[in-house]
């Protein structure tokens, strides 16, 4: 587990971000960004603080203690104890919480985790079918090991749906290269709330 300082260093990466057309090339230090790094970053030593150790944290199959953002419920009881999680997160955060912590992020990987079968069905390219399901676990690993942020995007840029020709004007998120280690892609995708403060982009396209 990352302590908070860990995690705002881990934002001074290089990252350009515009707000109201200011580009913020620090989001740990300028007063329209600095608010909701910190508050993460809080969260994150929110975990780490021994009084908390047995609500906001568990042992993992290899005998490694992490933060509860990554446990996983197999049964009833894992989901009410996955239950009482959220419900201290809530409390502390005096009956809510700030938008998009790791909390509520993380959890879209679940799925992929869970059963990653369905995403080597329909893991289809140009060129046909390419199973890539394997980096599923080996991404798992990585943000687990390194209790990293992560958030999605999934919603393609809207467009002008009054003109048959509009689309092909939008830069939707498209394939360029397709490679036995994964593909290049380029274009847009839309409405990533958490992407400024986040270290991966889980992106799906349909």
């Amino acid at each position: 587990m990352r302590t908070g300082q860990q995690y705002l260093q881990s934002l001074r990466d290089g990252r350009q971000v515009y707000v109201g057309g200011e580009l913020i090339e620090d989001l740990t230090s300028h007063p329209m960004t600095s608010g909701y790094a910190k508050a993460i970053a809080d969260y994150y030593d929110l975990h780490l603080d021994p009084k908390n150790r047995e609500i906001a944290t568990f042992v993992d199959a290899t005998g490694k203690r992490q933060s509860m953002h990554w446990f996983l419920p197999k049964t009833k009881e894992d989901l009410a104890r996955r239950r009482a999680y959220a419900d201290f997160l809530f409390r502390h955060f005096k009956g809510g919480i700030f938008t998009r912590p790791p909390a509520g992020m993380n959890v879209v990987m679940f799925t992929q985790v869970d059963d990653p079968q369905p995403w080597s069905d329909n893991s289809r390219f140009k060129n046909g079918h390419r199973d890539l399901s394997s980096n599923i676990p080996r991404q798992w690993q990585e943000v687990t090991s390194e209790d990293l942020a992560i958030t999605p995007m999934f919603l393609d840029v809207q467009y002008d749906r009054g003109r048959d020709n509009a689309m092909a004007e939008t830069p939707m998120l498209k394939i360029l290269e397709e490679t036995d280690a994964g593909i290049r892609v380029r274009g847009w995708k839309a409405i990533g709330t958490a992407v400024p403060f986040a270290n991966r982009l889980l992106i799906g396209n349909l």
